[in-house]
């Protein structure tokens, strides 16, 4: 839980006896105030201990990995056994429950989410911590809802992103048949592959630069070039977004 944060967030500690009485405090006020984990070895053992027993009864009451997972985050979390590094080794063994109950994929973007919500991530410790000390029912719920939305936005960014190389390889294959039935010439397919290969707009005035490019024009007029642009434009096979940008006709931005 001190990982990732500013400096001011990490106190030194001692992991397993503390004889000169040195206190470890997580947290900031920024992030919902500072805690006092366990301090000494045999209270942090006898927690961890309790931890993997609670899990186990968690399985044995058939409670889903995507409730077990970010629970075990959480209190191991809350007993932060070591000096620094708690955070990576809670998202680690969250993410290998997961792996082991046939998630393959969400436990390696879920962390990315956690990093993308970081002051969400850590205040949210410390809302539990209050919520126990109050004795509100319920009081992980929050971690966990949290948890779960990340599992939800991961999976819908994992969606979109093999819909849109499903979509890139398709498009990619009517530019070729494009070519291969002569609704295209040649200098327009290489237009259109490169504009594809740069991954990113590609600005007009910068394509018209370039070595390869004017390679394609080096004995015809502006003319052709601007037919060539206007026919691949037609075709839906480039668009041009309002700064003058090229993007491949996939992209359902232009103008």
């Amino acid at each position: 839980m001190t990982d990732q944060l500013p400096h001011e967030y990490n106190r030194p500690g001692l992991l397993w006896d503390n004889p000169k009485g040195v206190v470890t405090r997580v947290g900031n006020q920024e992030h919902g105030g500072l805690y006092k984990p366990p301090q000494f070895g045999r209270d942090i053992e006898r927690l961890l201990n309790g931890l993997v027993e609670w899990h186990q009864q968690l399985i044995e009451e058939r409670i889903p990995a995507l409730i077990r997972a970010p629970l075990v985050h959480l209190y191991y979390e809350l007993i932060h056994p070591f000096w620094d590094g708690n955070g990576r080794v809670g998202r680690v063994l969250e993410a290998a429950l997961l792996q082991a109950e046939g998630y393959q994929y969400t436990p390696l973007v879920q962390s990315r989410y956690y990093l993308e919500h970081i002051h969400t991530y850590f205040t949210l410790f410390n809302t539990t911590r209050r919520q126990t000390e109050k004795k509100n029912a319920a009081p992980n719920t929050d971690f966990v809802a949290f948890f779960l939305e990340g599992v939800l936005v991961s999976i819908n960014n994992l969606h979109d992103r093999v819909n849109a190389l499903i979509g890139l390889v398709l498009f990619e294959n009517e530019i070729k048949r494009l070519h291969d039935d002569k609704e295209i010439n040649v200098r327009q397919y290489a237009i259109a592959t490169q504009v594809i290969a740069a991954g990113k707009p590609v600005a007009l005035s910068a394509m018209r630069k370039a070595p390869w490019y004017q390679a394609l024009y080096i004995k015809l007029t502006d003319k052709t070039r601007q037919r060539d642009l206007k026919k691949l434009r037609e075709l839906g096979v480039v668009v041009l977004d309002e700064v003058n940008q090229l993007l491949p006709g996939c992209s359902g931005v232009g103008k």
